[in-house]
């Protein structure tokens, strides 16, 4: 099974793991990282490592908030020694799909599955489109 590790600033990633679990039960490989006040981008990469230690997993997807902050930095050192790629911009539906197909699907086919369903995933909605 493929990891899946989560990391956000302040709490988002527990929230996003939470909602995960809420709709497709409990997730085994499934981990929370939060970036807290005052760390950087070193004690991410540690507690990145740390996970992927402790679980002793070959392969992990790493997804963040944003493109281009502390989080996203982090699993990027990451990625660049392991080769564990990193997803920007993680929502709850793109999670679910990861979640749901993680054990049937290999790493390089999750990925094209995530990025070819979730790339409309925002939308704008405007009182002209509803009535």
């Amino acid at each position: 099974m493929i990891l899946g590790i989560i990391i956000t600033h302040a709490d988002f990633a527990s929230g996003l793991k939470n909602a995960v679990e809420m709709i497709s039960g409990k997730q085994e490989k499934l981990v929370a990282i939060k970036l807290l006040e005052g760390e950087g981008l070193p004690d991410v990469v540690t507690r990145i490592k740390t996970v992927k230690k402790e679980l002793e997993v070959d392969e992990a997807v790493l997804f963040v908030d944003m493109f281009g902050a502390t989080p996203f930095n982090s699993a990027s050192v990451v990625c660049a020694e392991s080769d564990d790629p990193v997803v920007a911009g993680v929502n709850l539906p793109l999670l679910l799909t990861f979640v749901l197909n993680r054990e049937h699907m290999t790493k390089e086919e999750l990925l094209v599955s995530l990025e070819t369903t979730h790339q409309e995933d925002f939308k704008i909605i405007r009182k002209t489109d509803l009535i």
